[in-house]
């Protein structure tokens, strides 16, 4: 996991202190390296393989269990996320919700500069959520037993993950469906020389609105945080590791 990431997430428990109790728990494959980059900012963290990639994911559940969660945030290596969303979360689940999930994210190219404002499914897959910025409550973590993905899975986890809970909760699922703009947030997912899912088939999804990279950068990035993800585009050796 990279630690250009790590370095946005400690900056987000110091802005949601006290009003919000955030916890992060890394899932690293690299020993030593990506284990200290997690202590060094105070973060939990457990070792894993990174394939298969539904058995990594549930071993950061797993671990997460111990500090007794009210709710989880599931975020991937290159994903981005504001502390709005934590904020907008925290009401929610003083509401009583259970589980919330994103439709649409803001999608950045560094390697092309390119970027665009994906605006999520279209058709008969309309009503499908992100994994990005999913809001997992404990008592839905206890139904699945924390165990989320389905073990062997590489691909398609956040459709696995919308599966599992449906098929334990049956019919008393009710998820709440969220734009960025309801929350007031952007979910991020950044693009380098390695993905599961590159630009170009996000934007022959036809359901995209180009942004302008830089300026969205300055809006929504630290200065050191943009410097660190420059260096990145340049000489790719954020998902180098995750090949």
């Amino acid at each position: 996991l990279p630690g250009r990431g790590l370095r946005r997430d400690a900056r987000l428990l110091g802005e949601l202190s006290p009003a919000v109790d955030l916890q992060v728990m890394v899932v690293g494959s690299e020993g030593r390296a990506t284990r200290d980059l997690a202590a060094e900012r105070g973060f939990h963290y457990v070792e894993h393989a990174n394939r298969p990639l539904g058995s990594k994911w549930n071993a950061g559940v797993a671990g997460i269990r111990a500090h007794e969660p009210d709710a989880i945030v599931v975020a991937g290596s290159d994903d981005f996320v504001d502390a709005s969303l934590f904020r907008f979360y925290r009401g929610e689940l003083e509401a009583g919700t259970k589980c919330a999930g994103l439709r649409d994210m803001y999608v950045l190219d560094l390697v092309t500069g390119r970027a665009c404002h994906w605006q999520g499914y279209r058709g008969g897959r309309a009503h499908k959520l992100l994994g990005l910025g999913r809001l997992i409550h404990r008592s839905l973590l206890e139904t699945v037993d924390w165990e989320l993905w389905t073990p062997s899975r590489n691909r398609g986890l956040d459709s696995d993950m919308s599966a599992r809970l449906r098929r334990y909760v049956g019919s008393g699922l009710n998820v709440r469906h969220l734009r960025c703009a309801d929350a007031d947030t952007v979910a991020i997912d950044v693009k380098t020389q390695v993905n599961m899912w590159d630009y170009d088939q996000m934007q022959r999804s036809g359901n995209t609105r180009p942004i302008e990279l830089q300026a969205f950068l300055g809006r929504h990035f630290s200065c050191d945080e943009r410097d660190a993800l420059e260096r990145l585009a340049a000489d790719g050796t954020w998902k180098r590791s995750l090949r």
